[in-house]
Parts: structure tokens; C-alpha cells; sequence
């Protein structure tokens, strides 16, 4: 049994007060009731311990979140303001584009039109959500459609930019031949994340190829026995077109590789082209060169629906030139007979 002899007056008795008010109270214990109370004011000394440390910790508590809130706040505005400066640059990149005097649009990385800009909705006619997805295929001339959905396909597989030659058709109904650009933006993951497309306008450059076409036209029509003189110009006429590509192909390597930083990849795919054209030049040549020495010709097998394809191809500027329209609907696993090539080419 423990007794407690007071110095004071105190009606209630707790472990808190017990060690605060030692000082003012003299108690008197037991022997056999020592451990009980040292065990009791052990647990009252923890329970204060306790206390303490859980007040430290809720203070640690509120302080570490009242600074998380900052953070946070912090954090948003910096958010808010790269939206911000996000927005803004793209509305600099709509009014140049707005500025800049061609027909220019935009698509997504899956090649969904999304944006086309004030030159290209007046010059079709139609409005901005005419011009968006699909429905932007129908200011082509149905004959280009298919040629170009074809090389748009092929530049999204491929990622490299696609240049097309198409007419487009204006609010008045009439025609004219563009060249169309459109070049892939990556992210910085390298994956693409947008397209930007540009319509060159090449009408009179198309005319003047008309013109051209129709003045060889015109001069190769002579009769099959010809003097050395025509037969000089039909071979000229021969090698004029894979000459002409040969330059093209080479004033556009010399360009990829005057591009800073230099395009290797196109750069060697045209040089490729050269090579393919001067091949062709030198199988003209050796043919001309049978021809006159009543030399043998080569027979090759030859795949008959792609040699119409060819002769469709070669044929293409002069047939919209005199508005004939050429549907192609060839058969498959057909046989491949021994051709002369030199006269093939120039049925075509």
C-alpha cells in the first residue's frame, strides 16, 4: 500500500504533476510500494517523451507541407507560364504563315489535315473545316488524286519529304499545276510529331514545258528514212529526256550537298538517278548505234503491263495537254515476251 503525505493543497494526482510539482510536494512511499511508483513515473516520463515527439513531428508535419503548397504553387505557375509562352508561339507561327504568300497547311503525325492558312481557303474557296482530313484530297484533279495520296503514303512509311507535281483546283473551277512540299518535324524523341506543307505555284513553268514538248513533237515528225541530219536530231530527241533528268538529278544533288548541314541521304539518292539516267543515255546510244549497223537486236523479257505504265508515264503531260484522260486496267501474270527495246521506246 502506498501512502503520500502532502505539503500543499492538491485534490487531483497525475503523473505530469507528479514531476512538475516535486518540488513543492514531499511524498512518502512504501517499501513494498517503490517499484509501483518508479514504474508509474517511468510511464509518466515516456508519455511526456511521446508527447513531445509527436508535437515535433506535427510541427515537421505542417511546416514540410506548408512548403510542398509553395512548391506547388511554384510549380503551376511555371506550368501556367510555359503554356503560355506555348500558345504564344503558335500564334507567331500562325500569323507568319498568315504573312507568308503561299498556300501552306499542316497536319498531324498520322497526315490528318489540320491547319491551312488565309492563301490556300481563298484560293480553294472553301472554308477552313472544308479543308481539314479527308476532305482536303478533293481540291486535287481527279487524275492526281490517286498519284497523290500515293506519295503522301509513301512519305509518312518513310518519313522523308514529299514532293509532288498536282493540279489544284481554285474557286473558279480552273486548274493550275503546283508543287507540292510538305516536310516532317520531330520530336525530341525523334519520332514525327507534325507536318508542314507548302503549294509552289509552277503553271508557267508547266506551259513552257508544253510549249517545248510540242516543238519536239512537231520536229520529230519526219519520215522513217532520214538523211545523217535527222538522224542526228532523232537521237538528240532520244537522249534529250534521261540528259534532262541527268541535270535535274545533278543540280539537285549539288544542292542537297551545298545544304547546311549537307543531306547525304539525298544527296546519294540522287546520284543514283544520275547513274540510273546515264545508263539509260548509253542504252539509247547503243541502240541508235544497232540500228545504224544493222547490228541484232537484243531481245529481254519484258513485263508488258509495266512497259504500258512506262508509255503512260512518258505520255502524261501530253495527254492532259490535249485533255484525253488514260485509265489503266491491266492483267496480271501475264506471259513475258522477247521485246526489242529500241522500238518500244519509241512506240512510247
Amino acid at each position: 500500500m502506498v501512502f503520500f503525505r502532502f505539503v500543499g493543497n492538491c485534490n487531483v494526482l497525475c503523473p505530469a504533476r507528479i514531476l512538475c510539482f516535486c518540488s513543492w510536494y514531499s511524498i512518502a512511499v512504501g517499501k513494498e510500494s517503490r517499484t509501483y511508483v518508479a514504474a508509474y513515473i517511468v510511464c509518466a516520463i515516456a508519455i511526456t517523451v511521446v508527447s513531445v515527439a509527436r508535437r515535433k513531428t506535427e510541427n515537421a508535419i505542417r511546416v514540410a507541407r506548408d512548403q510542398l503548397e509553395v512548391r506547388v504553387h511554384e510549380r503551376t505557375a511555371e506550368l501556367q507560364r510555359s503554356n503560355r509562352e506555348i500558345l504564344e508561339r503558335e500564334r507567331n507561327l500562325r500569323r507568319l504563315t498568315e504573312a507568308i504568300p503561299q498556300q501552306i497547311w499542316s497536319a498531324d503525325e498520322t497526315g490528318c489535315i489540320e491547319h491551312c492558312n488565309r492563301d490556300l481557303i481563298q484560293y480553294a474557296g472553301r472554308s477552313a473545316e472544308e479543308l481539314s482530313g479527308e476532305e482536303f484530297f478533293d481540291i486535287f484533279h481527279p487524275e492526281d488524286v490517286g498519284l497523290f495520296r500515293q506519295s503522301w503514303d509513301a512519305a509518312r512509311s518513310s518519313g522523308e519529304m514529299l514532293e509532288a507535281q498536282v493540279r489544284i483546283r481554285s474557286a473558279a473551277g480552273t486548274y493550275r499545276w503546283f508543287l507540292v512540299r510538305s516536310i516532317p518535324q520531330e520530336d525530341a524523341t525523334g519520332a514525327i510529331a507534325q507536318w508542314y506543307g507548302v503549294h509552289i505555284d509552277i503553271e508557267e513553268q508547266q506551259r513552257a514545258q508544253q510549249r517545248m514538248l510540242q516543238a519536239h513533237e512537231e520536229e520529230s515528225r519526219f519520215p522513217r528514212t532520214m538523211s545523217m541530219a535527222e538522224m542526228a536530231a532523232l537521237i538528240a530527241h532520244e537522249l534529250n529526256q534521261p540528259l534532262t533528268a541527268l541535270v535535274t538529278h545533278a543540280s539537285a544533288c549539288r544542292r542537297w550537298l551545298r545544304a547546311k548541314p549537307i543531306n547525304v541521304a539525298r544527296a546519294t539518292a540522287a546520284a543514283d538517278r544520275m547513274v540510273r539516267d546515264s545508263t539509260r543515255a548509253g542504252a539509247v546510244i547503243n541502240r541508235v548505234r544497232s540500228l545504224i549497223g544493222k547490228a541484232d537486236f537484243v531481245r529481254q523479257p519484258t513485263d508488258v503491263n509495266e512497259l504500258v505504265a512506262d508509255c503512260v508515264r512518258l505520255l502524261r503531260h501530253d495527254s492532259i495537254r490535249r485533255g484525253v484522260s488514260v485509265k489503266l486496267q491491266l492483267a496480271e501474270g501475264l506471259p513475258r515476251p522477247g521485246s526489242m527495246q529500241y522500238r518500244f521506246n519509241r512506240c512510247c
